[in-house]
Parts: C-alpha cells; sequence; structure tokens
C-alpha cells in the first residue's frame, strides 16, 4: 500500500459504510485536514483518520482506500464496479438504472451534482 492520494475522480462503494453511519457510496475522495472529504449527498462528508491506497487505474484513482478511523476501526472503500453496484446498491437507487459498462456507471455518479451548493 501506497500512503499517498491526491484529487481522485471515481466512485467508490464504503464496503462498511453501515458500522460507520456513512453513505454507501464515496464520490471524488480527496485529501482534506487529516482526513478524506467525499461528495456523495447533498452535504458530502468526511471520514477523519490516516489512510492508505491500494493500486491505481492509472488515472489518479486507486482500487481502494482504507481510512484508519480516528474512532477505531477501519473504514474500507472499493472503487465502485458494475457487479458491485448489480450485488448491493441497485435494488436502493430510485428508478434502478442498469448500466452496460463500469465506465458507464462511473459517469452517473460523476455527472450527477450531488452538492448544489459547492
Amino acid at each position: 500500500m501506497q500512503p499517498v492520494i491526491q484529487n481522485s475522480n471515481a466512485v467508490y462503494f464504503v464496503e462498511n459504510a453501515e458500522e460507520f453511519d456513512l453513505p454507501s457510496i464515496a464520490i471524488r475522495p480527496t485529501p482534506f485536514n487529516g482526513g478524506l472529504k467525499c461528495d456523495g449527498n447533498p452535504r458530502g462528508f468526511k471520514m477523519w483518520g490516516k489512510f492508505d491506497v491500494d493500486g491505481n487505474d492509472g488515472a489518479n484513482n486507486p482500487r481502494k482506500i482504507i481510512v484508519h478511523s480516528e474512532y477505531g476501526g477501519d473504514i474500507i472503500l472499493v472503487k465502485l464496479t458494475n457487479d458491485i453496484y448489480e450485488k448491493h446498491l441497485r435494488e436502493y437507487v430510485i428508478g434502478q438504472p442498469k448500466f452496460n459498462t463500469d465506465g458507464e456507471l462511473q459517469d452517473f455518479y460523476l455527472k450527477n451534482d450531488f452538492n448544489p451548493n459547492s
């Protein structure tokens, strides 16, 4: 694991979101004052703690991010794929859209304005 991440332009599934009372999707995680800030709901959200990244897709987007929470435990983010979406998220998304590719899925979330006041 490499302990560096810059601004990401990808969407992640928060594997253990319920454990930390977080949204299930983290959009564009970005380093911010000792943690990560993410888009993903009207306010966005932050995760406080040191973090590691694993792998890279060649576009500055790690395959996995692990945030070592200041409050104890690790928050695990994995790059959102169509398989993960179908298995864990689709049934909870309004309209339950289907996507043909991982890129199409990523674009759907990246092109929506979840933070209209930012």
